[in-house]
């Protein structure tokens, strides 16, 4: 399951939003499906220690934190970096993606989900 950066820009490109009424926007249901599938493939690689999926996935401007660092991250180059020692080592042998939501505002689509891993 190898995701390269431009089939993620080019499946991100083609997601978009609907306005309602001027206020909201709703993103169709394929595409929140498509979001999840791309979070899925990287999911996927990550349980095998490949933290590519991420990678590809992500803005090159990725403000990234996480419980494991104490600072956040500011750009892709920080998180290459933060990655380098965790690959090749699997992190879970199983996974769950509990309570998935998609919501857009503007001309963006923020995925949120409760990770829940096993290791058998």
């Amino acid at each position: 399951m190898r995701l390269g950066r431009q089939r993620a820009q080019r499946h991100a490109g083609r997601i978009k939003a609907r306005q309602d009424g001027g206020r909201r926007l709703h993103l169709l249901q394929r595409d929140r499906l498509r979001l999840l599938a791309l979070e899925r493939q990287a999911m996927d690689l990550w349980r095998q220690g490949n933290p590519d999926g991420f990678l590809a996935i992500s803005d090159p401007g990725i403000t990234f934190f996480h419980s494991t660092v104490e600072t956040r991250l500011v750009g892709l180059e920080a998180v290459k970096a933060l990655y380098v020692g965790y690959r090749g080592r699997p992190l879970f042998d199983r996974y769950e993606m509990a309570d998935p939501k998609v919501v857009a505002a503007g001309g963006t689509a923020v995925l949120t989900y409760v990770l829940v891993t096993w290791n058998d």
